[in-house]
């Protein structure tokens, strides 16, 4: 009987532009997650082998952004920014740790590490030390790969930015406020379009549209119908 080896582990890359500010924060978020067994390298540059790639990490700042984009977007190679708040970023800096850890976590299924709890030592000192006493907004992750930040109202799907209109955002925050669990048309109705007089089948061209956006765009099933009791919002495996 013959033993198969274990495919080994796919990489984090942290990609960054060549400034040397940017190369110390990147090998400050190397060593953090090195600390929690996930394997990482940092680079100037975007991968060109996505079969080693897991997951990029790209500060906004890189120049390359949009083609770093393309190219995870292209690979289905899960994709996270971080940098400043005016740029987009999926995380913004500076973040705690465990902000990182809890990031990074949604796309664990294509990586290994523990994301444990105690991040204490050097790097997360850092991390926290630059955090001071600034209060995060309110980001959430709603499925694997679907990131939603309610402050800007901003969604992503694997790093990738999703376009909504204010009404498309409003229907899914409500079935992420319901996650899990399936929600009536009639409950639609009454938190997203109020007292305005729409009814059962203006749900329904609007969740089509949500799943032309996401499901239908990234070859997922996030939206299911559940016959009888409405729409929900599930989790990828």
């Amino acid at each position: 009987m013959t033993r198969r080896n274990k495919p080994a582990p796919r990489k984090i890359r942290i990609v960054f532009p060549p400034d040397e500010g940017e190369n110390i924060y990147a090998r400050m978020l190397l060593l953090e997650l090195e600390e929690h067994h996930y394997s990482v390298c940092c680079s100037a540059m975007f991968s060109q082998e996505p079969e080693e790639t897991g997951l990029m990490l790209v500060s906004t700042a890189f120049p390359q952004l949009s083609q770093a984009s393309e190219f995870c977007a292209k690979h289905r190679i899960p994709m996270l920014r971080y940098g400043s708040e005016e740029s987009g970023a999926d995380l913004v800096r500076p973040f705690t740790p465990q902000e990182l850890l809890d990031s990074i976590g949604a796309f664990s299924g294509s990586l290994v590490g523990t994301a444990r709890k105690n991040t204490k030592g050097s790097c997360a000192a850092f991390l926290s030390e630059r955090q001071g006493d600034r209060k995060r907004k309110g980001r959430f992750s709603a499925s694997k790969g679907l990131l939603l930040r309610p402050d800007e109202k901003f969604v992503s799907f694997n790093g990738t930015p999703v376009e909504l209109t204010p009404r498309e955002y409003a229907l899914l925050s409500c079935l992420h406020a319901h996650y899990g669990e399936p929600v009536s048309r009639s409950c639609i109705l009454h938190e997203v379009w109020g007292a305005d007089g729409s009814t059962a089948n203006t749900v329904d061209v609007y969740i089509r549209y949500l799943r032309q956006k996401l499901d239908e765009r990234f070859d997922v099933r996030l939206i299911v119908t559940v016959r009888g009791k409405g729409y929900m919002l599930r989790r990828l495996s």
